[in-house]
């Protein structure tokens, strides 16, 4: 305790000579551990913490397929959902989700992004 003691009373004695250098470690010190704080807290949200539906590891996303396209899409007609949504008797519960364009404005050009 005598040693961690004599090392505090040393570290202040070196802060109070030289304060800008102080002032410029402590300040380095603080941005890096709120950065990292940050980086961790979105980390977290978006990767580590479960999903808030019951049994989230078995959730699924059906996609409907365009025949003249012969592409993918997310977006289903609202007629074959409600269809697949009466007939289903495989899944415990369906949702449906529609993205839309919108724009951002701000200083600068607008910009499109999905909503």
């Amino acid at each position: 305790m005598d040693i961690l003691m004599r090392d505090l009373r040393y570290s202040l004695r070196i802060l109070i000579r030289r304060p800008a250098y102080s002032l410029a470690a402590i300040v380095v010190l603080a941005l890096g551990i709120g950065a990292t704080t940050s980086i961790f807290s979105v980390l977290y949200a978006v990767m580590w913490r479960s999903l808030p539906y019951r049994a989230s590891d078995l959730l699924v996303m059906v996609w409907e397929a365009d025949r003249f396209d012969h592409e993918d899409q997310n977006v289903a007609n609202p007629a074959n959902y409600f269809d697949c949504k009466e007939r289903n008797h495989v899944f415990e519960d369906t949702a449906a989700f529609v993205d839309d364009p919108g724009n951002i404005t701000g200083s600068g050009e607008p910009e499109e992004v999905p909503v």
